[in-house]
């Protein structure tokens, strides 16, 4: 305001009628506050101007608040900030807005369209208020973040700039313009089993307005699922789980997705969540069956607990029958091999439930072969490798023991105890022989007793 004492008159500026809109809501203003702590580092200089670039260089600057109303903040992970004409501003670190996080190499903001260019960002995150009572009250964050994500965040309309209560309610907005990443890769997912190179989604471009209270319910972020092979890339929009990660449930098609790039096909339910990609139904491999209520989809085997079933095969590639209740089930499709082994006290049945298997079976083409002990009636026989018939066991190297039915308390259980055994024990001939591999020692514990023998016959 100027002020002419002799003419009498006062010449209001520009300034102070913007000033008077202001205060009255009839116009807009900025609220714009640079908080900088001078106290944590000595700096000869905390501000200085480059007349050629016509820069402003801000030192100590812990935080920018863009918008009170809006919840947009930025964060310098530096505390140097660069401040333009018309109030544009450069900066890196963390650029806050409502229920969203970015974290940006370099983004600047544009004071005159209100917005922020995100030009090149690391990962952007989200918060999620509790789906459940039993949650809390407290925002949980979401446990996946985007990666690579490039475009707008727009904090509201530019001619709101104060934040006044206005008719636009969906500010701030997320304006996403090229395909960003959502990787699972993460050591607490299954320790890391899915590679990002060949385990992702990718997210098509896409627009998520009222970033401080969108509904997590109404969430979705299209895109495709890339899977390392194990389905072709599944269509499906990405939604918060129960458990605040960022997944979907679908259902595969009719016919089924091709499984792992082989001739098998897959049609039942797909979940993605934080505890991988995972499934239910039936494993059908050769002429055996699991059957499981939860699978999980590794990139390059199928696991989970099942109820399996082989039932016997004297043609062919020959195996005994084998099942299980309840058995750890790892399925590698490109490779055409099941491995089943017994979980817990629930061991394998083989040889129509005369065999009982501590360890792992394995079935492929060619054969059925196992690992671990054996245990049919009073004997137990233990190796690295079994391989089997319909009615015959083989092992080229195996340890015996056959217990003492008569043995009391206190006495040792074992009546004959032998090991580097090559093995055959047919179930034809009831039958089994033993070849001595090493020492030839045969040990008769209950009688404290050992001789030496190339071969004996049980």
């Amino acid at each position: 305001m100027i002020k002419d004492a002799q003419q009498k008159k006062i010449q209001v500026s520009p300034k102070l009628l913007a000033y008077a809109a202001a205060a009255s809501g009839a116009g807009d203003y900025d609220n714009i506050n640079v908080v900088t702590d001078l106290r944590k580092v000595q700096e000869a200089v905390y501000a200085s101007i480059d007349l050629e670039k016509q820069e402003l260089l801000l030192r100590q600057v812990s935080q920018i608040t863009l918008s009170e109303a809006q919840q947009v903040r930025i964060f310098p992970d530096t505390s140097l900030v660069y401040m333009y004409r018309n109030r544009d501003i450069g900066f890196s670190g963390t650029l806050k807005a409502g229920k969203c996080a970015v974290q940006t190499k370099f983004s600047k903001f544009d004071y005159e369209n209100f917005l922020v260019n995100l030009l090149t960002t690391e990962r952007t995150s989200f918060t999620a208020m509790p789906l459940r009572k039993e949650d809390g009250t407290q925002p949980i964050p979401i446990t996946n973040t985007l990666a690579g994500l490039r475009g707008t965040l727009r904090i509201d309309d530019p001619s709101n700039k104060s934040g006044k209560p206005s008719e636009s309610t969906n500010y701030p907005v997320l304006i996403s313009i090229s395909d960003a990443f959502v990787y699972y890769n993460d050591p607490s997912i299954l320790k890391g089993a899915y590679d990002a190179k060949r385990f992702y989604f990718q997210l098509l471009p896409f627009e998520l307005d009222s970033l401080d209270n969108f509904s997590e319910k109404a969430l979705l972020l299209e895109g495709n699922l890339v899977s390392a092979g194990i389905f072709p890339p599944i269509a499906e929009p990405l939604r918060i789980m129960n458990d605040y990660s960022l997944g979907f449930i679908t259902s595969a098609p009719e016919a089924g997705y091709p499984f792992y790039e082989t001739n098998s096909r897959y049609n039942k339910q797909i979940y993605l969540s934080h505890n991988g990609l995972q499934g239910a139904g039936s494993i059908a491999f050769l002429h055996s069956n699991a059957v499981s209520k939860k699978l999980t989809f590794l990139p390059d085997s199928t696991i989970g607990l099942v109820a399996f079933n082989a039932p016997e095969r004297s043609a062919g590639t020959r195996y005994p029958v084998a099942k299980s209740e309840k058995a750890y089930m790892s399925f590698e499709p490109r490779k055409e091999r099941l491995r089943i082994a017994s979980y817990g006290d629930t061991p394998l049945l083989l040889f129509n439930e005369e065999v009982l298997l501590d360890g792992e079976l394995i079935l492929d083409k060619k054969e059925m072969s196992a690992k671990g002990t054996l245990f049919y009636k009073e004997a137990q026989l233990s190796a690295q490798v079994f391989k089997f018939t319909d009615v015959d066991i083989f092992s080229d190297n195996s340890s015996f023991a056959l217990r003492n039915r008569f043995s009391q308390y206190g006495e040792n259980p074992l009546a004959i105890q032998s090991d580097e055994m090559k093995t055959h024990i047919s179930f034809k001939t009831r039958i089994g022989d033993f070849t001595s591999n090493g020492t030839k020692r045969i040990m008769f514990p209950a009688n404290e007793y050992y001789c030496q023998m190339d071969k004996f016959t049980w």
